[in-house]
């Protein structure tokens, strides 16, 4: 699996739920869980999986659709400044990883 395309679709999946917002079926007052959020929108979620085919020649696996889901949430609830983290560095991602086995 090519890791650099397994991570921009899942920025893909974040952005094409935020370019469709307005579609959102989400309660105001609550926070559901990404099943729930998934089983909701189920025409928005068709909608990020034909767009991926249609620009990328790309199928989305499921484990990817609930990481882009979860990204989208977590910025409605807990939105981020740039200051707060620093920037994806793979080489570092590779490093930690690698000092885990």
């Amino acid at each position: 699996m090519n890791t650099e395309k397994y991570r921009l679709m899942i920025y893909f999946i974040v952005a094409t739920i935020q370019l469709y917002e307005a579609s959102v079926i989400m309660p105001k007052d609550e926070q559901i869980s990404v099943d729930d959020f998934i089983k909701n929108n189920r025409d928005l979620m068709n909608r990020v999986f034909d767009e991926a085919i249609n620009c990328f020649n790309y199928e989305i696996s499921s484990h990817q659709l609930e990481k882009g889901v979860y990204a989208w949430m977590s910025s409605k609830y807990n939105p981020q400044f740039i200051t707060d983290k620093e920037a994806y560095n793979p080489n570092i991602y590779e490093k930690e990883i690698n000092s885990i086995r």
